[in-house]
């Protein structure tokens, strides 16, 4: 099974989003091909990649994903604030709703 992944979780508004991104100091990662790795999510974008079988590593930093495609059995394996934040949303999830904070 193949999946296409756009996914953009920079927290930024369009109109910054080259300055900020410089500003972030983001590694950019084009048109790789992994297969088996782990693959570390924070403060990085990946953009026209293949990810297949891996372990995507994540601990609540920034990330983005433009254009890629995951094949195979990949893994999501959150670390330090990721991890807790899973573990209050499992615990929360029956009496949880999802919605966008209201600043």
């Amino acid at each position: 099974m193949e999946t296409r992944l756009h996914l953009n979780h920079i927290d930024i508004y369009p109109s910054d989003f080259q300055e900020t991104r410089q500003l972030q100091e983001f590694e950019i990662v084009k048109g790789q091909k992994y297969e088996g790795k782990r693959i570390f999510v924070d403060n990085h974008q990946y953009e026209d990649c293949e990810f297949e079988n891996c372990n995507f590593v994540h601990s609540g930093g920034h990330f983005a994903f433009a254009n890629c495609t995951v094949k195979g059995r990949c893994v999501y394996s959150p670390t330090g604030p990721a991890y807790k934040t899973l573990r209050m949303f499992q615990a929360l999830e029956p009496q949880l709703g999802f919605g966008i904070p209201l600043y």
